[in-house]
């Protein structure tokens, strides 16, 4: 029988990733709206078109291990596939279709454009991106692993959870000897390793049996791993693309495990959980505040106007989060309950 327990205080637990949470948004955000170095740090081109490659993929690699992590949590503590397909698709579709409903009309797309968009397979049809969509890549990836995931644990229970770690390491042997250094993965197949670490972070983190690596993982240096990360978020030919999901793995599971320190206190602010509390709509809304107008003009005139499009990103990101999807969410919820009940009749 496998033995599932919670590992450590889920206060302190929740704390933390809400600030990596929030960490992983504003580096997204930043990879979209800033301009964080010179053209030779691959961080933003000479045109002054924002690429920011290195610290997005830093966001992302974040931002892919918590989702994993959280998917499988739920799994683990709940064990309903019903309740867990009713929360996410009523939690993540909402917004993202009423802003492809709204952008796409306003693009040169066409039938098949569209139907990529709306079907989520974009990520594999990138001709078919504007710049507007481009960042959905990532909410493609996000659905398609839900799908996957929600398949083995109808078919294998709690058990087949025990198959991800395999699965990482099948993902991970691909991407090392297929992947030729610059690469940033939009694919599903290529990008899924940082979502699959997430998933094995939450299986040590809840098995009475990994108790030892969770105090190695602990005690390992921190600047060391961060220092690993960072090294492999860089985009340029010698990057070992493939480390990058077990860094991040890392980095969060140490601050899960590390005795309270400095990198407590600061992931556990109430900045970094109001931004991770309106996380979602902020990557969802924030390239529409960036469009027309506002991303027009010299380099000097467009930066001169981020202000303004940072201010709309978060205002509307408020707004969408506490009163558009959180009337799905409840839907979402009473649906869950609704059906869990007539299972037990």
């Amino acid at each position: 029988m496998t033995e599932i327990a919670p590992a450590a205080p889920q206060t302190r637990r929740l704390a933390v990733l809400d600030g990596w949470r929030g960490i992983s948004i504003l580096l997204v955000l930043a990879t979209h709206m800033l301009p964080l170095g010179p053209p030779s740090w691959r961080l933003a081109n000479a045109t002054g078109n924002i690429v920011n490659l290195s610290a997005g993929n830093l966001g992302m690699s974040l931002f892919f291990i918590l989702s994993g992590f959280l998917i499988t949590t739920n799994l683990l503590q709940h064990g309903n596939i019903l309740e867990f397909g009713l929360r996410r698709v009523f939690r993540i579709l909402p917004l993202a279709l009423l802003f492809m409903l709204l952008v796409l009309p306003f693009l040169d797309m066409s039938h098949d454009g569209w139907l990529a968009h709306l079907s989520f397979s974009v990520n594999y049809f990138s001709q078919f991106f504007a710049k507007e969509t481009l960042h959905l890549w990532s909410l493609c990836i996000e659905l398609h692993f839900y799908l996957f995931i929600g398949i083995l644990f109808a078919l294998f229970g709690k058990k087949g959870l025990y198959a991800l770690p395999f699965i990482l390491l099948l993902v991970s042997m691909n991407n090392f000897m297929v992947i030729d250094g610059d690469n940033s993965g939009m694919q599903s197949h290529i990008r899924v390793d940082e979502i699959l670490a997430g998933c094995v972070l939450a299986l040590i983190h809840y098995d009475n049996r990994a108790k030892r690596l969770r105090y190695w993982l602990g005690r390992l240096p921190f600047a060391l791993l961060l220092a690993i990360l960072v090294g492999s978020c860089i985009s340029c030919s010698f990057t070992p693309y493939w480390l990058r999901s077990y860094a991040a793995m890392a980095v969060i599971g140490h601050t899960l495990y590390r005795n309270p320190s400095p990198v407590f206190h600061f992931l556990e602010s109430r900045f970094l959980y109001r931004v991770a509390e309106i996380s979602y709509a902020l990557y969802v809304i924030h390239p529409i505040t960036i469009a027309g107008w506002l991303g027009q003009g010299s380099l000097i005139v467009k930066y001169a106007k981020r202000p303004i499009s940072i201010a709309m990103s978060f205002g509307l990101a408020y707004i969408s989060t506490h009163y558009y999807e959180k009337l799905f969410i409840e839907v979402g919820k009473r649906l869950s309950r609704f059906f869990q009940q007539r299972s037990l009749k």
